[in-house]
């Protein structure tokens, strides 16, 4: 048995068949007693027959007999998971025949377990394991356990580990090294699955997930000033800017070419101020104040509407949506990025003894700052948007959950790719009887949904009282929600407020445009004499003959 111990393949819930030869005067049951008392002490071996061959000998005759020894665990409140005493199953005579034809291996794990005690070792890590008052504790994973036991007649006896500060890892192995062997103990606290440095203790199926990650600076809203000009990319308005010039040019030359060959143009094309005033009114959606007469110029003339028209049309359906939402800046999406971004990071010590699988967590660990709590972390984060912590999203979970309650609705924002994903189990000493019901149980619970309704009920109760749990020593008062709302909005002063602005600088800038041409005309063109042969009206495009022909 020690040699079959030592192995991998060792299953403490196979079937086990010991066989004894006696030829002394003994008690029977006494020694069966005593060898399943080793048995289940050093190797947790449960599910046992122990076959002995007994030897009656008589006047002239020798008489064999079988007889076939078992025993049953929780058969009463007082023994529970110890041996009280092996039970005669069955016995083999010399008649070639069982006499009672029992079942020799049967289920030994009962459905009521009479009341009996089962150890919970824990350690305190709310909100998963919580302290209500002296001997009473509540929780997530405190909660699964009592609904099991209620249902199966099992009795919690609380050991909780008080909090020190040491790694999560640590937590972890020493609360599992508490389990007894040979025993019912049970061991919880947001435990992973299938650790694999424990070869003396198994673990339940799993029925969550964690995931520890990062969590970042939301992106801020982006400038809306910004968002008008980026609608295009760069070599998208460089080449509109080249192709308008190149019309300018072209409108220009063809009206010259008209005007040379003798045939009729407007002479409001005739020169680059007046081809720069109809390009640009095209652009704008203005109508020009005469249309082109030259057949040439009056093809280059429609084409030019339409990819106005075109550029227009795709502008302007951005720019009204930018304004309502211009979106957000870059984020920070990697962790190469979250360093070169040069913001501080930190978390909390007993993640500092943690092992990351990636070396340049070696350089993060040199250059970290120490928060007192996660949720200290975490507060920063949404107070100033100038840090990054590492946390996992069960507690990341329950502290939006708290901020929803004081009416703050801000996003926590997290890297593209987690640090660690595991899955929470309970874990049991190997060859414990109560994991196989476990298992089914988990599963029944699971597929009603409980383990999400106990969840939400935590969330919801941390949603509706607001009261925070004994470590969390968050100060939420006096955060603002600076960050853009991606739901309905209506129009605001906020949101038109680049109209506004290009408006009143147009007009700005028309005013000083007209000041200084009645401030040219007042200076150079009056001094001029009539008998110079000069005409202002012949350097001047029809827009503005127009205006003085009104005035």
């Amino acid at each position: 048995v020690n040699e079959l111990y030592k192995r991998m393949s060792w299953n403490f819930r196979a079937r086990f068949i010991i066989i004894a030869e006696i030829h002394v005067n003994v008690s029977l049951q006494q020694l069966a007693t005593k060898i399943f008392e080793e048995i289940w002490m050093y190797y947790s071996i449960m599910n046992i027959l122990l076959v002995i061959s007994v030897t009656h000998f008589k006047v002239n005759d020798t008489i064999k007999d079988i007889v076939l020894y078992t025993w049953f665990p929780y058969t009463s409140q007082t023994h529970c998971d110890k041996l009280h005493s092996a039970v005669l199953i069955d016995r083999w005579t010399s008649k070639g025949e069982f006499v009672l034809k029992a079942n020799l291996f049967p289920d030994k794990v009962p459905k009521n377990f009479q009341g009996c005690k089962s150890n919970i070792n824990s350690y305190f890590y709310p909100p998963a394991v919580m302290e209500m008052s002296h001997g009473v504790y509540t929780g997530f994973e405190i909660n699964y356990l009592a609904a099991i036991f209620q249902k199966l007649n099992l009795t919690a006896v609380y050991n909780i580990i008080p909090y020190k500060r040491i790694s999560q890892v640590k937590k972890f192995l020493d609360t599992i090294h508490q389990l007894e062997p040979s025993s019912s103990d049970i061991a919880i606290g947001l435990l992973p699955f299938g650790v694999s440095d424990v070869s003396f203790a198994e673990s339940t199926i799993p029925y969550a997930d964690i995931k520890i990650t990062w969590y970042v600076p939301c992106p801020v809203q982006a400038s809306r000033w910004r968002s008008v000009y980026e609608i295009f990319s760069l070599p998208v308005w460089l080449c509109f800017c080249f192709f308008a010039i190149l019309a300018v040019i072209s409108t220009w030359l063809l009206a010259k070419y008209a005007r040379h060959h003798h045939v009729g143009e407007s002479a409001n094309y005739m020169t680059i101020i007046c081809c720069i005033y109809n390009l640009w009114a095209i652009i704008t959606g203005v109508s020009v104040p005469e249309k082109p007469i030259s057949s040439s110029l009056r093809i280059f003339f429609i084409a030019w509407v339409w990819f106005s028209v075109a550029m227009t049309t795709v502008y302007q359906t951005f720019f009204v949506a930018f304004l309502v939402n211009p979106g957000f800046e870059r984020s920070i999406t990697t962790l190469n990025e979250l360093i070169e971004s040069k913001i501080e990071y930190g978390f909390t010590d007993d993640l500092m003894r943690t092992h990351f699988p990636e070396p340049i967590y070696d350089i993060i660990k040199k250059n970290h700052k120490i928060c007192s709590s996660m949720f200290k972390c975490l507060e920063r984060i949404i107070r100033h948007n100038d840090f990054a912590t590492v946390s996992n999203t069960f507690h990341a979970e329950y502290f939006k959950t708290r901020l929803s309650f004081h009416n703050i609705h801000i996003p926590l924002c997290t890297l593209q790719d987690d640090i660690i994903r595991y899955s929470i189990s309970t874990y049991m000493a190997k060859g414990n009887p109560l994991l196989n019901i476990f298992n089914k149980m988990i599963r029944y619970l699971f597929e009603a949904g409980l383990f999400q309704k106990w969840r939400n009920d935590f969330m919801a109760h941390i949603r509706l009282g607001g009261q925070p749990i004994e470590s969390d020593d968050a100060n939420l008062e006096g955060i603002s929600e600076n960050y853009l709302n991606n739901e309905y909005s209506s129009y605001s002063l906020s949101h038109l407020q680049v109209v506004f602005y290009l408006l009143l600088f147009g007009n700005a800038f028309s005013v000083l445009a007209f000041l200084g041409e009645l401030l040219y005309y007042r200076t150079w063109v009056i001094k001029i004499p009539a008998n110079a042969g000069y005409r202002p009206q012949d350097k001047i495009c029809s827009h503005q003959r127009e205006f003085d022909h009104s005035n």
